[in-house]
């Protein structure tokens, strides 16, 4: 059962688009670069964090500072700002959403101080529980904003379980939820490979389409697609090394049109960073912390802890934990320690 609706303002609800892309066009036209020629090619670069964006558009990080760039971007964007209106059916879906008894809320990168003159401006102050702006003006990452949010709420494992793109069961998509999953990949890719953890990369890739990329020495890569269904691994690990039909819907790359990536917010995310930690530690804290996580999402499961008790408890469970001396005994203990740990700090 749904309790609350986290909208996001920018590009959502507000049509600011045309702005946006005024305040960039003006920044690459002062610098005598190209320009963005219309909403397509500045919806298929932006991303978070800004810095990711401003690159894109060509702008040269190294040239000049990026809290310059973004305060001149910020001036432009507030000289153009009265351009903006609500989408057609925002105020609308506000009052339906409303009457169906939820509460609503709304997360932006624009900051606190311009995000409510923005609400109250377009007459929507009364439609909103909780309005989530940034402290500064250099539009970080969204997702910490949301995740703070949603720990002062609660988050409901049926909303945690509801990932866009793959049904993998329960446990895995809580996984997903935490890139904890993500997180464990890098420790296995690093040990199934001989690859030191930092020469492994994590994208956060909101398709599903790239599963996996090589780069080699030559800087080319190689990356396997396919859509998001795990009937296709299960059935190569079955068949291997033979690639049999496979009942898999195949991948229209004309239709798909376009393709994403953006860093991961390691702040949002702390479990990435847990593993990635874990790996550098070595010896028995890679299987504490497995362990812990395995234990710490069926609590939260259950309902007997909360979502982001998740990342905490895995972090207290891998610093009670020695390196050691790596024995399957040894792993199967620090794994036993840190389920016990994890259980009883939930009560």
């Amino acid at each position: 059962m749904l309790h609350t609706i986290l909208w996001d303002w920018n590009g959502t609800l507000l049509d600011d688009v045309e702005v946006a892309l005024a305040a960039m066009n003006e920044m690459l036209a002062r610098r005598g670069l190209s320009l963005l020629q219309g909403r397509k090619p500045y919806r298929d670069i932006f991303t978070f964090p800004v810095r990711v964006y401003y690159t894109a558009a060509g702008l040269d990080l190294s040239a000049e500072p990026f809290e310059s760039l973004a305060v001149e971007w910020t001036g432009l964007y507030h000289r153009f700002y009265p351009r903006c209106g609500l989408f057609p059916a925002a105020r609308a879906v506000l009052q339906a959403v409303g009457e169906m008894g939820l509460e609503q809320a709304i997360v932006s990168a624009s900051h606190q101080q311009a995000l409510d003159s923005q609400v109250e401006e377009q007459g929507l102050g009364g439609f909103f529980q909780a309005r989530l702006g940034i402290s500064d003006i250099y539009a970080g990452s969204k997702a910490g904003l949301a995740q703070r949010y949603l720990k002062s709420q609660g988050v409901p494992p049926e909303q945690a379980l509801r990932h866009p793109n793959w049904d993998m069961g329960a446990k895995i998509t809580i996984d997903s939820a935490t890139l904890m999953n993500k997180g464990l990949e890098v420790i296995e890719a690093s040990w199934l490979f001989d690859m030191p953890e930092e020469k492994i990369q994590v994208v956060v890739h909101r398709e599903s389409i790239i599963h996996s990329m090589i780069q080699y020495k030559d800087h080319g890569v190689i990356a396997q697609l396919g859509l998001p269904d795990m009937a296709v691994p299960i059935q190569y690990a079955l068949t291997y090394p033979r690639r049999l039909p496979s009942p898999a819907g195949e991948l229209d790359l004309c239709a798909l049109g376009a393709l994403t990536f953006c860093p991961p917010d390691e702040e949002a995310f702390p479990c990435l960073a847990l593993c990635r930690e874990a790996l550098r530690r070595g010896g028995l804290v890679p299987a504490a912390a497995n362990g812990a996580n395995e234990q710490a999402v069926a609590l939260f499961l259950e309902g007997k802890i909360g979502f982001l008790d998740i990342p905490r408890l895995v972090e207290a469970a891998m610093a009670r934990q020695a390196p050691g001396v790596v024995t399957l005994e040894a792993v199967l203990e620090a794994d036993k320690e840190a389920r016990a740990f994890v259980a009883g700090a939930a009560h």
